[in-house]
This record gives C-alpha cells, sequence and structure tokens, in this order.
C-alpha cells in the first residue's frame, strides 16, 4: 500500500471465533487472535497456522479491539499532502506467512512436444518462422525486452516471458509471469517491468530485484466503461516519445449504463501524471478519436502518425485502416448515442480492406 497520508489506521477483517469453520479445532475456536513482536506481528487464531507481519515502516504496530486488528502508522512515520514520487510517498508494507499446506496434483501434467520451427509465407518482402512454442499460448500481443526476451500476452489471461534457450536466434522457451488477466490485449516492457493492458485497467508487473519473478502487480490506469461482455477488450499498445501509450475500447451496442459506456468507441492516450491522493494512478486517460466499432490493432508510422485497423460488420462490408487525428469520427455510432440529431462528421477510412 503506497501513497498513504500521515496518521492513517488501516483496518484488517480478521476471522473471529464464532466465525471459524467446523475444521478449526476446540481448542482454537476458543482462542483469540494474538499480536506479538512488540506489536510487529499478529498471529490468527485458526489453528495458530497464519501470521500477518508488519516490515514498514519502522514504527507501525498492531493493534486489537475485541476481534478486530488495526494497523496504525504514528504522524511521525509519514508524510502529509500530495506525494511527488515513490521515494517520498508513505507505503504499509506487511507479509502474510501461513503453514497451510500447498495444494499439489496428484499425477504429473503430461507434457506435449512443441510444434516444429517452420517457415511461413506472409506478405512479399518479409521472411517468417513459426517458433516452438506451445500452441496453446493464444498470443494477442507481442513486445520486445531491451535484452531481447519477447513478453507475451495471451487471450487465455496470462502473461509470458519468451527466451531463446539454445543460442539458435528461436525464442523456444515460455515462462509465465502474471495470470488472472481479463482478456489482455496489449503488453509492453522494460527492464524490471511489464505493462499489461487488459479490458478493466492497464497494469504494471514489477520485477524489482530482477529475479524473473513479478512480486507486484500496481495499477497504471483505469476509468473507462466495461462489463462482462466478452467484447469490452482495451486494445494497444502503441507509445508515444513522452513515455506514454495509445489504447483503443471496442464500442458499445447493447444496453447498459452511461458509466459501463464511458469511452467505447474511442482511440485514448494514456499519458504519464503525478499520482495524488485523489488518484493514486501514474497515467491519465484522454479521448483522442471516437466514432471506431471495433478496433483492434495501433501503429505509429516512423513520421510519428497513429494508424488504427477497425472490423467490418453493422452494414459496413469493408474492414478499415484509418489514420487517427484529434477530435475526428470514423463512423460508428454507439447505442447510447444515437438520437435524431446526432450526426457527427463522418471521416473516411485511409484504406478500405475488402471482408474475406
Amino acid at each position: 500500500m503506497e501513497r498513504l497520508p500521515g496518521g492513517f489506521t488501516v483496518m484488517f477483517d480478521a476471522i473471529t471465533a464464532k466465525d471459524a469453520d467446523s475444521a478449526a479445532s476446540p481448542e482454537s475456536r476458543a482462542a483469540s487472535n494474538s499480536i506479538g513482536d512488540d506489536g510487529r506481528r499478529v498471529v490468527l487464531f485458526v489453528d495458530q497456522r497464519a501470521t500477518v507481519r508488519l516490515t514498514e515502516p519502522a514504527n507501525a504496530a498492531w493493534r486489537a479491539d475485541g476481534d478486530r486488528v488495526f494497523g496504525e502508522f504514528a504522524e511521525s512515520d509519514a508524510s502529509t499532502g500530495t506525494a511527488t514520487n515513490d521515494s517520498e510517498s508513505p507505503r504499509l508494507v506487511v507479509e502474510y506467512l501461513t503453514r497451510l499446506p500447498v495444494d499439489q496434483f496428484l499425477l504429473e501434467t503430461p507434457s506435449f512436444p512443441p510444434p516444429p520451427v517452420a517457415e511461413l509465407n506472409v506478405v512479399p518482402g518479409y521472411e517468417a518462422v513459426r517458433l516452438p512454442l506451445a500452441e496453446e499460448l493464444m498470443p494477442t500481443a507481442l513486445a520486445w525486452r531491451p535484452n531481447g526476451d519477447i513478453a507475451i500476452a495471451s487471450l487465455k489471461g496470462r502473461a509470458w516471458i519468451a527466451r531463446d534457450s539454445d543460442g539458435d536466434g528461436l525464442e523456444d522457451t515460455a515462462t509465465p509471469v502474471g495470470d488472472e488477466l481479463a482478456a489482455p490485449y496489449g503488453i509492453a516492457a522494460g527492464d524490471n517491468y511489464i505493462d499489461v493492458l487488459n479490458k478493466y485497467a492497464l497494469l504494471r508487473l514489477h520485477d524489482a530485484d530482477g529475479d524473473g519473478r513479478y512480486e507486484r502487480t500496481e495499477t497504471l490506469a483505469s476509468g473507462w466503461g466495461h462489463t462482462t461482455d466478452y467484447h469490452d477488450w482495451a486494445v494497444g499498445l502503441s507509445s508515444d516519445e513522452a513515455g506514454g501509450y495509445f489504447a483503443a475500447f471496442p464500442c458499445q451496442q447493447d444496453k447498459r449504463s452511461e458509466a459501463a459506456a464511458r469511452l467505447r468507441g474511442t482511440v485514448v492516450r494514456m499519458s504519464p501524471r503525478t499520482p495524488s491522493l485523489d488518484n493514486p494512478h501514474r497515467f491519465g486517460v484522454e479521448p483522442v478519436s471516437a466514432g471506431h466499432r471495433f478496433p483492434m490493432g495501433l501503429a505509429r508510422n516512423r513520421a510519428g502518425d497513429l494508424f488504427v485497423t477497425d472490423n467490418q460488420g453493422n452494414y459496413n462490408p469493408f474492414n478499415e485502416l484509418n489514420h487517427v487525428r484529434p477530435g475526428a469520427r470514423y463512423g460508428f455510432i454507439n447505442a447510447l448515442e444515437r438520437s435524431p440529431d446526432f450526426r457527427p462528421p463522418l471521416t473516411p477510412p485511409a484504406v478500405n480492406i475488402p471482408h474475406p
């Protein structure tokens, strides 16, 4: 927990004796949560299997009020006002430890041989080789780390790092570094982080110590509308010179609230900003263009112009390549926008692509 105000209190709802399940022993159900190590450690009573320990700041402490457990900062431990960067902002770090046994599979997971390396026929002027990576990856976005490794977003909700293990120039191993992502359709990679765009937020996976394990997830930007509709994707990521990104959100055709339809059918710019107490996110989100039906690919040319593809449908027989301009609209009108008086000017596509 970061960028917290001075003198704050964090409340944890610890399990109580009356809430204990039948699996707990009678002795543990009669026990209470105990606090030790000068207030730095609390042992949750259920079979004494769980411990929550404060590691930062040095003077924070637990206190108990009946069955509730609180973590408190002293005023001197935290600055007040708006934090300008991570080093100045107070943060609370806790470690949760448990002696519960780890779930284990009883049977060995069968191994499947990777597909063979194969040359592929693509557009003229390009050579393509199929990598020997599992067919189950279902990649939706690719990005290259500074060391040449490939970061991969998967429609199955995972992020992977693919590496060349034998020096032949082809990535042949893939290691999962993030999961439980909601249809990620955008990815970018740095030395010690991976930014993943999924349907509800732009997330940063942190590998602070460089050990290849991404131990922390941070929300960089959010606020656009989405529902449980499978097609409520967020698509990207195309970067700009200021360290920001461009992204796009498919349209809104169903019945939903205005909040759930916010920014649907738009291309947006995600720009770096200074986090504040009101908005702790590192990136702001501003619309650039609208009227997009199902934008699925974004790229900038050498001059810095942004282009976005769009899928055919709704009586439009063509796929489109659109040249994105601030304030332009590209023809699709969301369900909540439709009215006899709403007739925005149409910007035609740069290229109409016949649908097969």
